[in-house]
């Protein structure tokens, strides 16, 4: 299998594609849906997106640990959800405990990562190839996308996060 080969492993249903393709930073496949500008094809950057996030390193697994804890501290802190906070303890570390997260590694272990997202529109609108891992947890009720920029995760947000926001400045600007 090549990743030429995706137009045809793929499950279309219109123009939404859904494959797996192994990644192994993660160890296992993982499951890409493609907003396609054309039923039953998949565009020269689609697949050259595709392969950026199969290539994904260490460094990379190091930034999406660090965005889990982000979001995971962002969350707690600015959220009631209503645990129960012990004497000489904070609300945020009542929710951390019942959480069972303490740092970036356990927060990224009650993760799971559910889909990797490509709009081929987004190839249209910007200049780098972006790709956005679907994550979900008991802390963000919106689900957490993780933003991989031409191979790099660079960040993430709440779901249908703004990919714009990513967009390298052009230089002087």
């Amino acid at each position: 299998m090549t990743l030429a080969d995706l137009p045809a492993r793929a499950r279309w249903e219109d123009k939404l594609a859904t494959f797996a393709v192994d990644v192994p930073l993660f160890g296992r496949p993982i499951e890409f849906q493609v907003a396609a500008a054309r039923a039953g094809e998949l565009s020269d950057r689609t697949i050259e997106t595709v392969r950026q996030v199969q290539a994904l390193g260490e460094s990379d697994l190091a930034r999406v640990l660090e965005v889990v804890w982000e979001n995971c501290l962002l969350n707690v802190e600015s959220s009631s959800y209503g645990f129960e906070v012990r004497e000489g303890r904070t609300e945020t570390e009542a929710s951390l405990e019942a959480f069972g997260v303490h740092d970036a590694a356990s927060a990224w272990a009650r993760t799971r990562l559910r889909y990797c997202w490509i709009a081929e529109d987004d190839q249209v609108t910007f200049a780098a190839n972006y790709a956005t891992l679907l994550v979900s947890n008991e802390w963000e009720t919106h689900g957490l996308d993780i933003v991989v920029r031409d191979g790099r995760v660079v960040g993430g947000g709440e779901n249908g996060v703004w990919l714009g926001r990513f967009e390298p400045r052009p230089a002087g600007a």
